[in-house]
C-alpha cells in the first residue's frame, strides 16, 4: 500500500503566504490507497487553520490521550533518538540507510513534535540514499516520512497556538522541511524538474514571508524575535541559492541532527547544497548561516560559513526582511532596479562562496567513505569574501558607476 500523494503537485495557499495563522507550509491529511504513488496523487499547502482542529490543539498542548508506554518501550524510543542524534552530520551510506529506517520505526508513533520531525527525517534520508533499493519501496518510505512530518507540524503548531506563543520558529522550521519535498522526491524518482524547483521555491518563499510576519508580531509585542531573525537569514540563504531554479544545484534544509551542537559540534550546519544528476547525489556541501560576523566561526565550523548581515544583505540593509522582499519582488516581476541588483548580488555572492568552499582543502569524509558529504576549510572563502574584500568591491563598483555617469553626461 502506498500513500497516494506526490510532492510534485505542491501548490501555493495564496499570493503572499501571510494568512491569519502561521505558518503556511502545511500539507493535507493523507489517505492510504492502492493507487501507485507515481500515478497521480497530490497534496497542497493550505491554511493550517483548516487542518488543525481545536481538539487537536488542546491535545497537543496538554498531551491528552498520551499512549501508556511501558518502561521498555520508552527506553527503546529514547535509545533510538539518542542513536540518531549521535550519528555524524552527513548524508549516510547504504548501511546507515538501514539504521535510519530502524530509527524511524522506533520513533514514528511519538507525540513530541521534535521527535516526530526526527522520525520523518530518518525515513526520508533513508529513502533518499538507499539507491540500491527498488524505487517503489523508497517512495513508500519517503511518503511515510512525509506523513510523519505532517503530524510533527500539526502538533508543534497546536502547542504554539494553545500557548499564544509569539515564538513560532519551530513550526516554521518544520514547514521549511516540508517545502523541500518536491526536490527530495524528484531525486528519488531520478528526475528533478524545473517545475519541482519552482514549487519548492514558491513554498519556501511562503514560509519565509510567514516567518517574517511572525517576527514582526513578536517585535511589536516587545517579545524576543531572535529565533525568527536567525531563521529569516537561513531561508534567505536557501532562496538565494534556489532562485535560479537549477535542477542540478540547489539547497535543502539540513537533517534534524545537523542543527544540534551536542555531538560533533564542528559539523553543525543549517543547509545542504546538493549537486545531483538524474537522482544521483554527486556532492553535498554543508552550509552554516550566522546572523553576525564572528571571525572565530570560520575556524570553529567545518561547514561553509555564510553571514547574514555581511553576505546575505546589501549596505545599510542588514535585516533579513529587506532581502526577502527583494527576492520576492524579483520572483513576482515587480522589483525595482535596486531590488533586482541586490537580489542578484546576494545570489552571485553565495554561489561564488560555495565554489570557493568546494575548492578548499578537504578536511575529511566524516563517518563513512560512502558519504557524499564533504567538509572543507573556510580559508579560501575568508580570503575572497571577507568584509574588507566586499567593501572594496563595492567602492570600486560605485566609482565605476560615477565614471559612467560622467562619461554619459
Amino acid at each position: 500500500m502506498g500513500v497516494a500523494v506526490s510532492a510534485r503537485s505542491v501548490t501555493k495557499r495564496d499570493g503572499n503566504g501571510q494568512g491569519p495563522l502561521l505558518p503556511p507550509g502545511e500539507i493535507s491529511e493523507f489517505e492510504l490507497t492502492g493507487t501507485p504513488v507515481e500515478n497521480g496523487g497530490s497534496f497542497s499547502l493550505p491554511d493550517p487553520a483548516e487542518l488543525v482542529s481545536d481538539q487537536e490543539i488542546l491535545e497537543a498542548g496538554l498531551d491528552l490521550h498520551r499512549p501508556a508506554l511501558g518502561h521498555g518501550e520508552r527506553q527503546a524510543r529514547n535509545k533510538a533518538y539518542a542513536r540518531y542524534m549521535r550519528m555524524h552530520k552527513v548524508l549516510v551510506g547504504g548501511a546507515g540507510a538501514e539504521q535510519l529506517k530502524e530509527i524511524y520505526e522506533q520513533l514514528k508513533d511519538e507525540i513530541e513534535p521534535h521527535r516526530l520531525s526526527v522520525a520523518g527525517w530518518a525515513a526520508i534520508e533513508s529513502a533518499l540514499v538507499a539507491t540500491n533499493q527498488p524505487q517503489e519501496e523508497r517512495l513508500e518510505l519517503f511518503h511515510r516520512g512525509v506523513f510523519t512530518w505532517t503530524r510533527a507540524f500539526k502538533r508543534q503548531y497546536g502547542i504554539e497556538h494553545l500557548r499564544g506563543s509569539y515564538d513560532r520558529h519551530k513550526s516554521h522550521r518544520i514547514a521549511l522541511d516540508i517545502a523541500s519535498l518536491p526536490l527530495l522526491e524528484g531525486m528519488i524518482c531520478g528526475n528533478v524538474t524545473e517545475a519541482d524547483c519552482r514549487r519548492s521555491f514558491d513554498a519556501s518563499l511562503m514560509v519565509a514571508q510567514s516567518n517574517l510576519a511572525a517576527m514582526k508580531r513578536a517585535q511589536d509585542a516587545g517579545k524576543e524575535a531572535g529565533p525568527h531573525i536567525g531563521l529569516g537569514f537561513e531561508v534567505n540563504a536557501l532562496l538565494a541559492f534556489n532562485r535560479t531554479l537549477s535542477s542540478t544545484w540547489f539547497a535543502i534544509p539540513a537533517m534534524a541532527r545537523c542543527d544540534s551542537g551536542v555531538f560533533y559540534e564542528r559539523q553543525t550546519h543549517d543547509l545542504v547544497a546538493i549537486h545531483q544528476r538524474r537522482g544521483r547525489i554527486l556532492s553535498a556541501s554543508p552550509v552554516e548561516v550566522k546572523a553576525r560576523n564572528r571571525p572565530k566561526d570560520n575556524v570553529h565550523y567545518h561547514a561553509l560559513v555564510v553571514r547574514g548581515r555581511l553576505h546575505l544583505s546589501v549596505p545599510e540593509q542588514g535585516h533579513p526582511d529587506y532581502m526577502l522582499k527583494a527576492i520576492a519582488a524579483v520572483h513576482e516581476g515587480t522589483a525595482t532596479e535596486e531590488q533586482a541588483a541586490g537580489a542578484d548580488a546576494v545570489t552571485e555572492r553565495v554561489t561564488s562562496m560555495l565554489r570557493d568552499y568546494y575548492a578548499g582543502r578537504v578536511i575529511g569524509r566524516a563517518a563513512s567513505k560512502h558519504t557524499v558529504t564533504v567538509f572543507h576549510d573556510n580559508a579560501r572563502v575568508l580570503e575572497r569574501h571577507s568584509r574588507q574584500v566586499i567593501e572594496r568591491a563595492l567602492r570600486e563598483q560605485e566609482r565605476a558607476l560615477r565614471l559612467g555617469a560622467l562619461a554619459a553626461a
